[in-house]
């Protein structure tokens, strides 16, 4: 049996790559059929799709710029070498 044709290429529920997935879920709306890594995904989807195809999360965890932290983490001291016994 042939997959159907997805027009998404990542999951838009949770962003995982599609071609990652060897059995991707499915599902159709407004006669555009959707990939999903997973059963719970596809029904996260189901229950909101317009949310998901308005915003996707891939697409959205794409596109916006990293927060970077306001003050830079402390570099961390590594102890003195020790030295072998005599």
């Amino acid at each position: 049996m042939d997959k159907p044709l997805c027009v998404n290429k990542v999951d838009p529920v949770c962003g995982m790559a599609l071609t990652l997935i060897e059995d991707v879920e499915t599902s159709t709306f407004e006669g555009k059929t959707y990939g999903f890594c997973s059963k719970a995904c596809k029904k996260t989807f189901e229950g909101d799709p317009k949310k998901y195809i308005e915003n996707p999360v891939g697409r959205k965890s794409m596109s916006e710029p990293m927060e970077s932290p306001e003050k830079p983490a402390a570099p961390i001291e590594m102890p003195p070498p020790m030295k072998p016994p005599l």
